[in-house]
């Protein structure tokens, strides 16, 4: 089963704006068979969200290794732009890019215009303008990804390995 991460900017925005978008995602993804990936799992906020999966004391340290354990263990990770400007933090969002990136993840990069900055045409492997686009395009490539090969950190990235089960984020 391939999985996907649910990357897009959390700081700055109000609840809905940060976790609705997820939780429609979530759910189409998962009716599609995809084990779908969510950042701040580890938050204390996020137990009702997420389906009550194991929390940390939430610190900057533990939120970090966390997320970035899921984007190295989901197969696409999915980044979601759309409430971003150039005055928003996106730090995590940016962070989780780049580490895909780095590990040669298939990326999806949801912008309000595909002229954004070509570093992120660059690193996707798909860009789209809406979320209805990026969850049909995950609906056609679904096959080919069920038995896609390990991926490969290039550029001697590396992760810790000592690292927790994945944890699959069910649709209610």
């Amino acid at each position: 089963m391939s999985s996907v991460y649910l990357s897009g900017p959390m700081v700055g925005l109000t609840w809905p704006e940060a976790i609705g978008w997820r939780q429609k995602v979530r759910e189409q993804l998962f009716n599609l068979g995809y084990t779908v990936l969510v950042p701040g799992r580890t938050e204390p906020w996020a137990s009702d969200v997420y389906n009550n999966v194991p929390m940390s004391n939430g610190s900057a340290a533990d939120l970090l290794k966390h997320d970035m354990l899921d984007v190295r263990d989901a197969d696409i990770v999915l980044v979601n732009l759309l409430q971003w400007s150039e005055g928003a933090p996106a730090t995590g969002t940016f962070m989780e890019l780049g580490a895909a990136y780095a590990l040669n993840k298939k990326i999806i990069v949801v912008l309000r215009s595909p002229n954004e900055h070509p570093f992120l045409k660059e690193a996707a492997t798909k860009v789209v303008t809406s979320l209805e686009e990026a969850v049909a395009w995950l609906e056609r490539v679904h096959p080919a990804y069920q038995h896609a090969p390990e991926h490969r950190a290039p550029m001697g990235f590396r992760l810790p390995h000592n690292t927790p089960p994945m944890y699959t984020v069910r649709a209610k």
